[in-house]
């Protein structure tokens, strides 16, 4: 049970963990990304201004950036002029080398109007971009070409004495591209690193803090086991006591029915103590549980002869639907489930009441239902019928409170899963769910 919560939390810690490194590496690649971008619409507008400068390309329009006033006084209203300023010594090709730019002046309607400066361009003249900067007067954005490449553009509409002229400046993202992936890669393979060593302190760190709560379990087990077999000496000595004296009484005696309550609750206090130690030691694991074909519907019918006898004492009816069915478990404690099952439901169907036991085989799976139409169990109890010594108004628990936690409990420890269905004043449907045995059927 502790290794399994100490997975669980070793999990939970880890996926924390996964997550700040998610969420960290995450926003590493944007401001990487982010950074490149700028650096290159920098580069595109440096380039821009550098080019203009080359093709004699000085008078901008009024709603391009970086322009203002005008040069002679003269020209269309709204007109300006360059501001950039002159290039610092080796600038040029400082940004050259960093950002190799194509850059192509056309015209309104995208064909080259002169030879551009600097390298050839790579992709031909995008028209949606030149729309674009004819509104405004600038446009950039990031093309995709059919090869999967990616390019980003920046188009500019500057004004000269014979119309209108467009630079479409624009810089392969080839090589950002490549250095973000490997910035991922290098960050995937450090995760893993992290994750692993994360994983591995994860672990420790779950083991020391369960192991004040695995001692104080393993000293309740030992606990409970301890008080067990401690009382099942006084617990026979009293039951032969009274055994004893009723012998010792005559049949009118006004002390019989006394010696017979004592015996009573004897016999519960054993069965108590018995059901103590079986849980006890499946808490433990230390039920040794065969793995075997077991046929559930020959089971049933071993099962059902002596218990029919009690549903006739109490006016019920006992109906028995047993198909083969094979599963692999133990006979013995899955016969002691059966018999939980039914001890639970002749205690609460009244006389002239029903109970149903059925078994089939759904593929490779075994099911195994006991249904009555009994008292039935209100909502709100029904989620702690499982529960040790749960005693509200629940129908499916034992006189001891202790049945169904101790067949949930054999159930898990054949692999199995068991669940209850209930109604009040309609009844109560049990399924038990086990593993199937194909090849221990009949040809």
């Amino acid at each position: 049970m502790f290794r399994r919560l100490r997975l669980r939390l070793t999990l939970l810690y880890l996926l924390a963990a996964m997550l700040l490194t998610a969420l960290i590496n995450g926003g590493v690649y944007i401001l990487l990304r982010f950074s490149f971008q700028a650096a290159a619409d920098q580069a595109l507008e440096r380039k821009v201004a550098l080019g203009a400068q080359a093709l004699g390309l000085a008078t901008p329009s009024a709603r391009q950036p970086g322009f203002s006033g005008t040069e002679d006084g003269e020209g269309e209203p709204g007109a300006s002029v360059w501001t950039q300023p002159e290039a610092a010594e080796g600038e040029d090709r400082y940004d050259a080398e960093l950002a190799p730019v194509f850059i192509v002046p056309l015209d309104a309607l995208g064909n080259p109007v002169s030879v551009a400066a600097g390298a050839a361009a790579p992709v031909a003249p995008d028209e949606d971009a030149l729309r674009a900067a004819t509104g405004s007067g600038r446009d950039l954005r990031t093309l995709v070409l059919p090869d999967g490449s990616r390019y980003r553009l920046l188009t500019t509409r500057v004004l000269t004495p014979s119309g209108d002229v467009y630079l479409q400046a624009g810089r392969s993202l080839a090589d950002q591209e490549a250095i973000l992936q490997r910035s991922l890669l290098g960050m995937f393979i450090l995760s893993a690193v992290i994750v692993v060593l994360l994983g591995w302190g994860s672990w420790l760190l779950a083991g020391r803090s369960l192991i004040p709560a695995q001692e104080a379990w393993e000293k309740q087990q030992a606990f409970v086991a301890n008080a067990g077999h401690e009382l099942r000496t006084p617990l026979t000595l009293l039951r032969a006591s009274a055994e004893v004296a009723q012998r010792k009484l005559g049949p009118a005696s006004p002390g019989r029915p006394l010696l017979e309550d004592v015996l009573r609750e004897a016999d519960h206090m054993a069965g108590l103590v018995e059901d103590l130690l079986l849980l006890s030691r499946l808490d433990a694991g230390a039920v040794r549980l065969e793995s075997e074909p077991v046929d559930v519907g020959d089971l049933l019918r071993d099962v059902a002869a002596p218990v029919e006898h009690l549903a006739q004492d109490r006016s019920l009816r006992l109906e028995l639907n047993a198909t083969p069915a094979w599963a692999r478990g133990d006979r013995a404690r899955l016969r002691q489930v059966v018999l939980v099952l039914l001890d639970n439901a002749l205690r609460h169907v009244p006389a002239g009441g029903w109970i149903r036991v059925e078994c089939k085989q759904e593929g490779q799976t075994a099911i195994l239902t006991v249904t009555d139409n009994g008292t039935g169990i209100a909502p709100e109890h029904l989620p702690h019928v499982f529960d040790r010594f749960y005693s509200g108004d629940a129908g499916g628990s034992t006189g001891s409170g202790l049945g169904l936690s101790i067949a949930r409990s054999l159930v898990q420890a054949m692999h199995g899963e068991i669940r209850i269905e209930s109604r009040p004043g309609e009844g109560t449907r049990v399924t038990v769910s086990l593993p199937g045995d194909s090849h221990a059927r009949p040809a």
